[in-house]
């Protein structure tokens, strides 16, 4: 996998939900996913996987959530998630209307935070990396 592949394991402490969020190149992804053991055909037949059109998805494996956007693109980040906070709410029995709107808006602002947060942690330490790695660079001395 690439350096600009990253992902992290999610948890809701509220509605007892979790989920992947990853961000990076489609082929990492597809590394990834086979590296967590998920059988090769199941990997292969996730149809945006070979799509160049596609920018995000959302998609369960077994039982566990996946989001994942190819480039840092909030647009995309808040489609992705309104898919999986609307499966997890409905999931529970909750159906959008004047009454839930404002959980579904909660429930969205918490994955999207989260998302965002790891987003940024990672940024800097992909910085940090690449500071420390041009700083501790070894000089070719010339004959």
């Amino acid at each position: 996998m690439s350096k600009n592949f990253h992902a992290k394991w999610i948890e809701d402490p509220i509605y007892k939900s979790h989920f992947w969020f990853c961000y990076g190149d489609r082929e990492d992804l597809k590394n990834f996913l086979l590296k967590k053991k998920y059988k090769k055909f199941k990997v292969d037949n996730i149809e945006f996987l070979n799509s160049s059109t596609v920018d995000g998805a959302y998609f369960t494996i077994k039982d566990d959530d996946y989001v994942w956007i190819q480039d840092v693109d909030l647009g995309v980040l808040v489609h992705e998630l309104s898919h999986k906070h609307g499966a997890t709410l409905v999931g529970r029995g909750m159906n959008f209307n004047d009454q839930t709107r404002e959980a579904f808006a909660y429930y969205l602002e918490y994955c999207f935070n989260a998302c965002l947060n790891f987003i940024k942690d990672s940024q800097k330490k992909d910085r940090v990396k690449k500071r420390l790695k041009n700083k501790f660079k070894v000089k070719k001395i010339k004959k």
